[in-house]
């Protein structure tokens, strides 16, 4: 009798599982798709300027993105192309390309 009676418990776990994964799907995306991010996915801050060389956000707004309101958000993000004239749009490190062409040209 006792296989029954784990049978009934998995089952209830699996149906309860079920009902919360419905409702993140539900309520999941229109959480996030409703937020705005000048995110683009180059994660690296400028050691001169402290900000992003992707977005132009500093870390402590990368940080706290999710909890600011929509206005403070926007005020941000009106910063954000001045910001980004600022930054140095240059790799951290020589890329193996760049250096070949450095020594093919003869600049060493």
């Amino acid at each position: 009798m006792r296989p029954a009676h784990n049978a009934v418990g998995l089952n209830r776990r699996r149906l309860a599982l079920a009902a919360l994964l419905s409702h993140v799907e539900r309520t999941a995306p229109s959480i996030t798709a409703a937020m705005e991010s000048p995110c683009i996915l180059v994660c690296s801050i400028d050691m001169k300027t402290g900000y992003c060389f992707g977005c132009g956000r500093t870390r402590d707004e990368i940080a706290g993105w999710i909890g600011m309101t929509a206005d403070a958000r926007r005020s941000v993000m009106a910063l954000l192309p001045a910001r980004l004239e600022t930054v140095e749009r240059r790799p951290r490190r020589e890329t193996r390309r760049t250096r070949m062409a450095r020594e093919r040209d003869g600049a060493v």
